[in-house]
């Protein structure tokens, strides 16, 4: 990151999902990569989830100079995936 750059988190919106998949995909192919089963054969986070994520408040990005550069989705209570 450059200096002087600053980093702003805010709730994504439905624009942001391609460029959001973007950086999943790129994150499963980085794991394959790594040799790590996680995300792999269709598991991890789909574009429906997101998009569910998105529409119900919970999902945010992490821009750096207008750039999305990190997601998260920050679900509240108890995940029955984890």
């Amino acid at each position: 990151m450059k200096e002087g750059n600053k980093l702003n988190l805010r709730k994504a919106t439905e624009e942001d999902l391609k460029e959001m998949m973007t950086i999943i995909l790129e994150a499963i192919e980085s794991l394959y990569m790594q040799g790590s089963p996680q995300w792999q054969n269709g598991y991890g986070p789909s574009e429906q989830q997101i998009l569910k994520d998105i529409k119900m408040g919970n999902c945010y990005v992490l821009i750096n100079d207008k750039t999305i550069v990190g997601l998260a989705s920050l679900i509240p209570g108890i995940d029955p995936v984890y």
